[in-house]
Formats: C-alpha cells, structure tokens, sequence
C-alpha cells in the first residue's frame, strides 16, 4: 500500500524562470497550471498567494530541480567508443497502422525486455536529431514513471513524472483524466531551436536517491527520487517515417575483492529489534507458527524490550500486563505499547537468542533516585528469571532520553551493585544510547571520562538516524562514525536503533532499503557494530507508512492475520542477518571498486559469509580472493528477488555479477532453524 493513499499534498513552487542556455536563448520553465485551476488550488492554501504554482505531488519520493543546462552542443556529442553495449533498432519503418484501438502502430513503439536494475544508467542516442519525428522515452515503475517528450527541432522537450498510486491524485488534477488515478508534475519545458535537437538523452538513478535526466551530458533535471522504475518503453509520436535509435547500457565493471582472515575486528552478538508485544498476540494462531519461522529465517535472534515504563506500578506487578502497554505515537494506530511478553522472550531465548531490556520513560515514582531506579532493574530481572529462565542479557542505562550529566554516576554505580549483590553478575550494562551519533558524542563525557563509569559499563551503544540525514551522500557520515568508533572502540559497540523515521522518505521501495544497506555496511565496518537492531520486527497499524519504514513486518488481516514483509527494509536488512549470526568474527575485506562495499565474516568452525553490495549505476563484475571460504550459497537480493538462493556453487575464479543496487551473500552457514519440538508461545 502506498503511505499517501487517500491524502494529496500540495506542493507549491515558485514559478522559476530558467536560464536562457539553450542556442537561440529558448525558454525553460516550469510549466504553469490553467487559471481556473490555480484559483480553485490556492483557496487550499491560504497565505501562500505570493508563491506561483501550486501542482499535485505524492508526499514522498519527490524533490526537484530543475537545473540551468549548458548549452546543448549541435551535432558535437560524441558516443563513448568502449565501455557500452549498444543496442541499435529502428521504429517507424515500413507501413504502419496507428488506427484503432491504442492508436499507435506496433512497429512505432518498443518495449525492451530487461527489467531495471535499482540503480542504471541508459543513454538513448538519435542517429538524426534534425527528423521532424517527435518521440517518448517512458520508465515505469509501481509508483510513478518519468517521461521524456521530445517533440523534434523547432518544438519541445519535456521531462515529465507521474504518480498513479493514488485515488486522491483524481480530486486535483488540471490533466485530462487517465483509466487510472494519477497526478502529473512537467517538471521542465525546453523549446528547442529549429536547428538544436539533443542527440542524446540519458537517465540516471543513483544510490544518493538522485534522480538526473542529461541532454547530450547536460544535466536538465535532477530530483531527489526513491520510487524504482522496473520497465522503459520507446514511442513514435509527432511526424512521419523512421527513426533510428541506440540504447547506451554501461558494461560491469571489473571489481577485485579481498578477504583477510587474519586481520579480525568485532565479533557479532546479533540482529533484532522490537517485536511488539501488542502486536505478536494480535497474529492468529497460523500468524504466530508462521512468525517464528520468519524469526528463524533471518536470524532475529535478539529481542529488545520497551518494557512499561512510566505505568509500572511502585509494586512491581504489571510489567506484563496487556492492557498496561504505553501506546506509541505512530499516528492514529491502535496501541504499539511499551510492555513485556515474557513468554515471548523465553521463545527467543529458546532458539539460542537474547533480551536486553531498558526504560525510555522512567516509572513515575523513580524520578532522580538512583535506589529506587535499580530496585526496578533488578526486579525485572528478577521476573524474566523466574518466567524465562534466564535473566536479560544485558540491560541498558536508558533509550534517547537525556539523563543530566551529573546523575549519570550515581545511576550506574548504583545498578552496577545492585545485580552484583542480587546475583546478576552477568547481566551485562550497555550506556544511554542516545537517538544519534552526533548527541551520542556530546554525551559520552559523563561516561567515557569517568573511570568510576566507563569500569561498570560493558558496551558503548547508541541509536543511529543519523543516517536519513544523509542519504544524498551517506559517505559524509563516515567521519563522525570514526570519532564515534575513537572514542568508544576499547568497548564493544551495539546500535541499538535504526529505521526511518523522516516523514519524507515514508515509503515501501526498495531504493531507500538500499540506502539502508549502506548504513549496515558503515556500521560494521567503521564503528565495529557487533548488534544492529531495527527499530521494530512487527508492528500492528491502520496507517500503512509506520510500518512501511518502521518496521519489518505488519499484520495481514486481509489473509488470516499473518505476519507479512511491509517493505523491501526485510530483504536488505536480511542480505546481513540471515548469515552472520552470533559469535561470528568480522576479517578485513577490502574492494577495489568504492560502489562495492564488501562485508566478510567467519566463525570458529571455518564457515564463512561475505556480503557484497554494489551502489554502483551499472553491474559488477566481482572476482573475490578469500583462500579459507569454502561457500556453498549464493542470494541475490534487489527489486526482484528476495534474498533468492540461486542455482550453483560459487567459485572464486568464477566472477559474480551483481545488478547496480543489487546485494550479494556468498556462504557455507545454514540459516537458522526451528526445532522439531518448538512450543510456539
């Protein structure tokens, strides 16, 4: 389902006059709606009559610029001599027959066969640019597509994106209505000369969410883009006769990768997140066998408990009490509560996982007491013991909440002595993990300079959005995850929290999965992660966007309450969890290509994992040297394919293709798999 369904924002732009770059000084503008239009839009926002146009845009995946171009050169672009395949063709010759039904002759229009990679590149050459013939270069996708109209020498071009996931688009378009809703957005007009007609026109999705359309290497347009094209077609349109064309499409590029075993960095605890539980006992009794196998699949072995929080009671009785769960502020949802499911918890421990339990709010009656703060602990702990068998992991000092620097001792000296004395000397204690790297920094002080603190915590910790900040170049975060790993690296690391939380990037594609990717791959390589949990493994709620990018999975009501996938998040996050599980050791991989990032594992009994991701606009080609790694696997996961297994053995000297966006897992460990006596709580 689509995060807008039922809701149109309206976006307003200033009606900007582009510069005058082409030959002869042609205009480039934004194209304006009708008058009539635009009066009725602006009743819809009050204030706002200063600002020029007003067009129907979906409230995710959509920023635009529409960039001055160079001027277009007149016959000087020069095709690339190596580096390409080239598909040539001709539409438009011979008789043809444009009558009837669709009326377009089917040798006017050609559908090409592939499906799109992620992230591409393709460049549409015309072999004559002065031809009257005016033609449409379509890319379609689930969300939106993009359409270039060139109408020929002396007419215009146009770039154009659509949005047709919507019924609500239908309430405000000033277009003549389609067979399906949809809003349009020209979001750039040139009239060409009549001697100046481009010869080249190239489309780029890259791994920055950058959108960019060139006319003969001049960029036109670039919009910060997250919906994925799956198709592109070729249409004849104005005039007569044939045209000519090629398909630029850039060949793989040759990328070395290298596995050092012995150089060896953290080693793993594992991969998690909140599985609520207010959500989990709202699955039928089908939804819950089907959720532990989920579970095992992709090695969701850590459970990270947001117990009751402020309405624990001064008796300690209702940690998990049902109707006691704190509801979170995810929208108009029904009730994502902060509350134990200790049955829950004894099933995780059961497949060999783990619980970390903390408080976001405090109980009430715990305010700046730190006795009274560790008697709550310590209970829990207490609780999980006797209903689990086991007591958590390890508990954390707080989540986000800013505790005052001076209390920070007090706190944890006082926990630390309190399991101590309690018999709890192996729950470990993980720092306040604060929402971002960046606060993370400004609060570690209190307890990295304070040996009396930094000697009773067992792991540096810290949850880590600050990657959407980021995901036009997420390569400038590297720096601060360096100081972060700097400052830290003497204890091991966990990132307690990711997901996306920015109401602009809401969306269930893939392309913002990817980006979430990158962010694994930063995490385990710079700052030495050995946890990266999501947010939440499975939520229950009405508006489908808090679970598109919240969580990993939703509730399928329309088919018996199962747990379902709610967006790519799950394959990306998987290409990582499924294979390296716990206790498993990170060596170093180095690639020589900066677009694959390369991630390798191994554990004590020699089985290994290497993860390859490749941001790059065109296909890798990777041959890998790892002389220990012996993998009997190969998934493949992108838009097409969830963490596939595919058919084969890997061999070294066998290179692997991988798609632009696409991710790699090459390994010999078996998932994670459900005992024949499994109880399902």
């Amino acid at each position: 389902m689509n995060p807008i369904s039922n809701s149109v924002l309206i976006s307003i732009f200033r009606e900007t006059q582009l510069s005058a770059a082409l030959a002869k000084s042609p205009t480039s503008r934004f194209s304006k709606a009708s008058g009539r239009k635009r009066t009725a839009l602006r009743s819809l926002v009050c204030g706002l009559g200063a600002l020029m146009l007003v067009v129907c845009v979906p409230t995710t995946g959509y920023s635009a610029e529409a960039s001055p171009p160079a001027p277009l050169p007149n016959g000087t672009w020069t095709e690339p001599a190596e580096g390409f395949a080239v598909d040539a063709f001709t539409l438009g010759a011979g008789e043809t027959h444009s009558g009837g039904w669709g009326a377009y002759s089917p040798n006017e229009r050609r559908y090409f066969d592939e499906f799109l990679p992620a992230l591409f590149e393709r460049t549409l050459v015309v072999n004559a640019p002065a031809n009257k013939r005016g033609f449409r270069w379509i890319f379609t996708g689930e969300r939106a597509m993009l359409t270039i109209n060139h109408d020929g020498p002396g007419k215009a071009l146009q770039v154009q994106m659509t949005f047709h996931d919507s019924p609500a688009f239908d309430l405000m378009s000033n277009y003549k209505p389609a067979r399906n809703p949809q809003g349009e957005v020209r979001q750039a007009s040139f009239t060409l000369p009549d001697t100046v007609s481009p010869r080249a026109l190239t489309v780029r999705l890259d791994q920055k969410l950058s959108l960019v359309v060139l006319a003969d290497g001049a960029p036109i347009l670039q919009s910060t883009w997250m919906h994925a094209f799956s198709r592109h077609q070729l249409q004849l349109s104005k005039g007569s006769g044939p045209l000519a064309f090629r398909i630029l499409t850039p060949q793989p590029r040759k990328v070395a990768v290298t596995v050092d075993s012995a150089k060896t960095h953290q080693t793993m605890l594992g991969w998690g997140g909140i599985g609520t539980p207010t959500a989990y006992r709202e699955l039928s009794e089908e939804g819950r066998r089907r959720w532990w196998r989920w579970v095992a699949d992709y090695n969701l072995l850590f459970q990270r408990e947001y117990p009751v929080g402020s309405q624990l009671n001064p008796a300690l009785d209702n940690w998990d009490r049902l109707g006691d769960a704190k509801a979170h502020y995810y929208g108009e949802n029904f009730p994502n509560g902060e509350v134990s499911d200790f049955p829950y918890n004894k099933a995780i421990q059961a497949l060999g996982g783990f619980v970390i339990f903390e408080f976001w709010d405090f109980p009430r009656w715990v305010g700046t007491n730190p006795e009274a703060y560790t008697k709550a602990m310590v209970n829990y702990c207490e609780v999980a013991k006797a209903k689990t068998g086991s007591a958590p992991f390890a508990v954390g000092i707080q989540n986000e909440l800013e505790m005052k620097p001076e209390l920070v001792e007090p706190f944890v000296t006082t926990l630390r002595k309190g399991l101590d004395e309690k018999g709890f000397k192996d729950v470990k204690i993980h720092m306040a993990n604060a929402p971002m790297f960046v606060m993370g920094l400004k609060r570690l002080p209190p307890y990295r300079d304070n040996p009396a603190v930094w000697s009773k915590i067992d792991f540096a910790a810290c949850n880590n959005y600050d990657f959407q900040e980021s995901f036009s170049d997420i390569d400038k975060l590297d720096e601060r995850l360096r100081q972060w790993h700097e400052r830290t690296s003497d204890k091991p690391f966990m990132a307690t929290e990711w997901c996306i939380n920015e109401r602009k990037y809401q969306n269930d594609g893939y392309l913002l999965a990817l980006s979430s990717g990158q962010s694994y791959h930063k995490l385990l390589t710079i700052t030495d992660a050995a946890l990266i949990s999501y947010c939440w493994t499975i939520l229950n709620v009405e508006q489908p966007s808090y679970a598109m990018t919240r969580s990993l999975f939703a509730i399928d009501r329309a088919n018996g309450s199962v747990p379902k996938p709610s967006s790519a998040q799950l394959r990306v996050y998987g290409a990582y969890s499924r294979r390296v599980q716990r206790d498993m050791v990170r060596s170093e991989a180095v690639s020589s290509d900066r677009d694959v990032l390369a991630t390798a594992f191994k554990d004590k009994n020699g089985r290994t994992t290497l993860v390859l991701l490749n941001r790059g606009t065109s296909s890798a080609e990777v041959t890998w040297t790892w002389p220990e790694a012996k993998p009997t696997t190969v998934e493949l996961t992108d838009p097409y394919h969830q963490n596939q297994v595919l058919a084969g053995v890997p061999q070294p000297t066998v290179p692997i293709i991988i798609p632009g966006g696409g991710i790699i897992t090459l390994s010999d460990v078996p998932l994670v798999a459900l005992p024949a006596d499994f109880q399902t709580p």
